[in-house]
């Protein structure tokens, strides 16, 4: 529990984040009640709660101590002495864990009722019951205006620390990548670049993944009854009203299109006040993120737009404007034809956020401290795809490579040259240049990067380390 504190372990994350798959997973040795609640009123909620009792924990012993009949009366009394009997029950058996995916439905159903949980928690669960909430977001009462950290409070026990862990709208790049079949680390590349790590989009069984990235590609993508032919229309079909707009948007920033008014004159949204509505909306949704440069100043206009996941860029981009060509084409001519020759485009421009990924993650499996701030250099004037301030000190620029292009000591002299040019990470005499690289570096490149002994090349086989070939 850290430091004689109890805590409260909170998921957060907008809807489609995949919330409910992780927390639904096995939890080695320890017994796991798992409730998903349901869109209900309180009383389906009460019958739903009772059902899972009978189902998982069976009879429950009455719990010997009632509540205060003058603080809780009806509905709240109930609730209470039904939490307090779930936990007194999986205290019993040992360390156990009370997962609880909901939260937000808990609160409609009730004013108090999450209150209510954590005092019983407070009471009888804690420290051999762990509490696992899951909500879109912590609730704004949960946290200190004095600390901005977040706690509960229960009368008669010491503050509660809440552990927030946050999701975002995909899954993290290594596992989508395993996920989508990957067998070793240049597929495991060219499988995220091309289909992502959303949970909407990902494989519903092994079976669907389990053969080479071409056949896949057209059997899922390409081919008329596979599951992502028109995955992407459907759900967004089902989230808007009129998604004409929302298409639009999508396919200009899928062309490449990334700020404001060349959205507006390529989707046809009119700019100003109408077409923020449509980008926030995308927002909300996780279809679309705002990225600020780190060489920018704080509430600057130098900003862009930019798809998050990479299989809706890539349908975007290449199956949703040419659909009747590929009705014409049939699916093996259309992927020769226009798929094939697209894919170094695609895998380098998944290698452009893998970099930033990779940094932001996994940084310690090849820098010297965690990085404090990840993120891209644009606002002076100079492209720097990836820029890291660590927390030791040390100042990262990464260049990435596309798979068309030599990976070559020109690379290395167009990083040194831009790391000159930008004044962000000025006075550092840290400064280590970052090279990712889809394949090999060039002999040149490597003489180089052996000198600098803050250099590092980076490769698939770093990146997506696994074994290589599977069995």
């Amino acid at each position: 529990m850290g430091e004689g504190v109890p805590r409260i372990h909170w998921v957060t994350g907008p809807a489609g984040c995949g919330k409910t798959t992780e927390l639904s997973r096995p939890r080695a040795g320890l017994r796991t009640l798992f409730w998903e609640l349901s869109p209900m009123e309180g009383a389906g909620l009460k019958t739903e709660l009772d059902g899972l009792i009978a189902a998982v924990l069976g009879e429950l012993a009455p719990w010997a101590r009632p509540s205060d009949p003058l603080r809780l009366r009806g509905e709240e009394a109930w609730w209470m002495a039904r939490f307090q009997q779930v936990f007194q029950a999986l205290a019993e058996t040992g360390p156990s864990v009370w997962v609880v995916d909901g939260v937000d439905t808990l609160q409609l159903a009730g004013r108090n009722l999450l209150h209510l949980l954590v005092e019983a928690w407070a009471e009888i669960g804690q420290p051999r019951v762990q509490l696992v909430l899951a909500s879109r977001a912590l609730p704004p009462s949960m946290i200190d205006g004095s600390s901005g950290e977040p706690w509960m409070t229960v009368p008669g026990f010491p503050p509660i620390r809440i552990e927030v862990y946050r999701l975002g709208f995909a899954l993290p790049y290594r596992e989508a990548a395993r996920l989508q079949g990957a067998r070793d680390s240049d597929d495991a590349l060219a499988r995220w670049s091309i289909f992502g790590g959303h949970p909407l989009f990902l494989p519903k069984s092994p079976q669907e993944v389990d053969r080479p990235l071409k056949e896949t590609v057209i059997e899922r993508i390409l081919s008329p009854a596979g599951d992502l032919f028109d995955a992407p229309l459907k759900a967004l079909q089902a989230r808007v009203q009129n998604p004409a707009r929302y298409l639009g948007l999508l396919a200009a920033l899928a062309q490449g299109e990334r700020k404001w008014g060349d959205l507006a004159r390529q989707s046809g949204v009119p700019a100003g006040n109408q077409l923020a509505p449509y980008l926030r909306r995308l927002e909300q949704e996780g279809w679309v993120q705002r990225v600020v440069p780190l060489d920018g100043t704080p509430g600057g206009r130098s900003r862009r737009y930019e798809i998050t996941d990479p299989f809706l860029e890539f349908w975007m981009a290449y199956v949703f404007p040419r659909r009747s060509v590929l009705r014409h084409l049939g699916p093996v001519r259309f992927y020769s034809d226009a798929v094939a020759p697209a894919l170094p485009r695609v895998i380098g421009r998944g290698l452009g956020r893998v970099a930033l990924s990779y940094i932001a993650e996994h940084a310690r499996e090849t820098l010297p401290a965690h990085p404090r701030t990840v993120g891209s250099l644009w606002a002076e004037g100079v492209e720097i795809a990836l820029a890291a301030r660590l927390a030791n000190g040390q100042v990262c620029y990464g260049i990435v490579a596309q798979a068309q292009e030599p990976a070559d000591a020109s690379l290395f002299h167009a990083l040194d040259q831009a790391m000159r040019a930008v004044r962000w990470g000025m006075g550092r005499e840290a400064r280590a240049p970052l090279f990712f690289l889809p394949g090999p570096a060039e002999e040149g490149l490597r003489r180089l990067v052996a000198r600098n002994p803050l250099a590092r090349i980076l490769t698939p086989e770093l990146l997506f380390p696994m074994k290589q070939g599977r069995t």
